[in-house]
């Protein structure tokens, strides 16, 4: 079977039209050819510096070569498998090698086995990557020149109340920006960021990714959503970026050349009240536990977890929770009280010195 390995990222798309469509029908042509079934593996928008290992589609490509499924490989160009890491050339090439995988390009086969096509290989891998420091270079020369000028940076999905006008320049999204103002007013009134959040949905007030992509849809890790509602992070988000108070921080510069939503005063006192206040987290989660995860049950050898609410206050055995423990079955173990272990726990690490220095007495005097 020939697998066809398409990447593209989409400035590589823009300028050299190497489109995941047009990668796709050459790899089909090529298995036509041959007279061989194929299979299509894609990783859109990453990079070819990413390692295989964090690009799906090439790392399902190379466990399917590895199960035997895959005996042919094209690709339109080498850089498609890694751009600017000979390391990384050199595994992936190893690989095809050790799996007798014969390797197609536009032009013809690629004999991975010719010491000269090996030496071809490795130079152009250290020119591409000599291209793809020079392109980050560029790139981070444009950014903070951007920043700079006070233009957006980023496509549509920039900051809530924000947007570009024509010159590509922050400006303030005058249909987001009374929502900005709605969520401070609501914050300084005690409201939580799940309190608001839910405010805003019942409002049907729609989230950046909402006013983007409105009657539309995305697929995000999968998944395809065509309804996007507000929760307590992205609340928090817009209560606590200072670019709502009109500054923006890039390699530890502040900048204040892009236009305020709030005043510098409101957004201060808002942040006070985030740092003092329980109900304001940057989390779903209502409680942080000190010892989360860190004690073991002596009967069954579940983790212990925290439970806060009603007349309970407790680092309980998981197994007493929809019966997890290894056995499958409530061991019965006791729970034990938050305030006493944690105290516990706070006293013995204030005293650690002292415990250390015990430590060491006792080895002296044996």
């Amino acid at each position: 079977m020939v697998g066809i390995y398409r990447r593209v990222s989409k400035d590589e798309q823009a300028l050299n039209g190497l489109s995941l469509d047009n990668q796709e029908l050459r790899g089909k042509e090529l298995a036509a050819k041959l007279g061989l079934s194929f299979k299509v593996f894609t990783d859109a928008g990453l990079s070819g510096a990413i390692t295989f290992d964090k690009r799906p589609g090439l790392n399902e490509l190379i466990n399917q070569i590895y199960s035997g499924d895959i005996t042919i490989v094209f690709i339109t160009d080498l850089d498609r498998l890694s751009r600017g890491d000979l390391i990384q050339t050199t595994l992936i090439q190893n690989i095809f090698r050790e799996n007798n995988v014969r390797l197609f390009d536009l032009s013809n086969e690629i004999n991975l086995n010719d010491i000269n096509v090996g030496l071809l290989t490795d130079m152009r891998s250290l020119l591409n990557a000599y291209e793809l420091k020079k392109l980050s270079g560029r790139i981070r020369t444009v950014l903070e020149k951007n920043i700079q000028d006070g233009k957006a940076q980023g496509g549509s999905l920039m900051n809530y109340g924000y947007m570009k006008d024509k010159n590509k320049m922050l400006v303030i999204n005058d249909k987001e920006a009374d929502t900005v103002l709605e969520i401070y007013a609501l914050a300084l009134n005690g409201k939580s960021t799940r309190a608001i959040a839910k405010i805003l949905n019942d409002k049907g007030i729609l989230t950046k990714r909402g006013n983007v992509l409105t009657g539309g849809a995305t697929t995000i890790k999968g998944k395809l959503l065509t309804e996007f509602l507000w929760a307590d992070v992205m609340v928090h988000r817009v209560l606590t970026r200072t670019i709502y108070k009109g500054e923006r921080l890039y390699k530890g510069k502040i900048y204040t050349n892009i236009p305020a939503l709030v005043d510098a005063t409101t957004f201060d006192l808002v942040q006070d009240l985030l740092k003092n206040r329980d109900r304001f987290k940057d989390t779903t989660n209502r409680h942080n536990f000190l010892l989360k995860g860190l004690i073991d049950c002596k009967i069954c050898g579940c983790k212990f977890y925290g439970k806060k609410g009603g007349n309970k206050n407790s680092y309980s055995c998981s197994s007493n929770r929809n019966s997890r423990s290894r056995t499958g079955k409530n061991c019965g173990s006791w729970g034990i009280g938050i305030d006493y272990l944690d105290a516990l726990a706070i006293e013995h690490i204030l005293n650690l010195d002292k415990l250390i220095e015990g430590v060491f007495a006792d080895m002296y005097d044996t």
